[in-house]
């Protein structure tokens, strides 16, 4: 009676190969699949602005560095090289107490514990995007084949919201290298634009799919 309906229409040739192909497949496992991702953005910004907004006195530093960022990573580096020698390797002359004093003064503490807090703050946020970025990994041979093309949808365009996830994270990445160039001046951080929820959004169409 269906196939002999006025309505009833024939079934494509994509179709069948569909309905064959999951006919002649044996029962699959259950599907695993990993808790939705969380993402971080918030709180990342919320630490981007403390990091900004952090301030280092500046009456101790050496002017000509804090103008030059460029000279005072030059400099930060040659102090690291030159640690313990009494001639600078790259001119020989000798360096003298008062200028390692100086040069101590410039890169102190509070200068090296708030590029390190910076490097911190960047080393999670690259782990932030690998962690979005890897969250849905599958094996579609795990699925059924009427499902293969609903996974590649939402597969791409979660790899598409992953990668504006991404583009958000790196702009606060920019802005704290930037800070660790003028370390004094105190910034405010420029949020950047975009949404997370259709990123938990396609994970969720993954899930329903599992």
């Amino acid at each position: 009676d269906a196939v002999l309906a006025p309505d009833y229409t024939v079934p494509t040739s994509t179709e069948l190969e569909i309905y064959e192909s999951t006919i002649s497949v044996e029962a699959k496992p259950e599907v695993k699949f990993g808790l939705s991702p969380q993402p971080k953005i918030h709180q990342l910004i919320l630490k981007t602005k403390e990091l900004l907004e952090r301030q280092i006195a500046s009456s101790n530093k050496i002017a000509e560095l804090l103008r030059d960022s460029v000279l005072n990573a030059w400099v930060k580096q040659g102090i690291e090289l030159n640690h313990g020698k009494e001639c600078c390797g790259f001119c020989g002359n000798p360096i003298s107490n008062e200028r390692w004093q100086l040069l101590n003064s410039h890169f102190d503490e509070e200068s090296k514990q708030l590029i390190a807090d910076i490097d911190a703050c960047i080393v999670e946020m690259e782990s932030e995007k690998q962690k979005i970025q890897s969250a849905m990994t599958f094996d579609k041979n795990e699925f059924y084949p009427k499902f293969h093309s609903r996974l590649d949808e939402v597969a791409k365009s979660f790899e598409q919201e992953a990668g504006k996830y991404a583009v958000q994270i790196n702009a606060l990445i920019q802005q704290l290298r930037r800070k660790q160039e003028h370390i004094t001046v105190p910034m405010q951080v420029l949020v950047p634009e975009g949404t997370t929820e259709v990123l938990t959004g396609l994970y969720e169409n993954y899930v329903e799919i599992c």
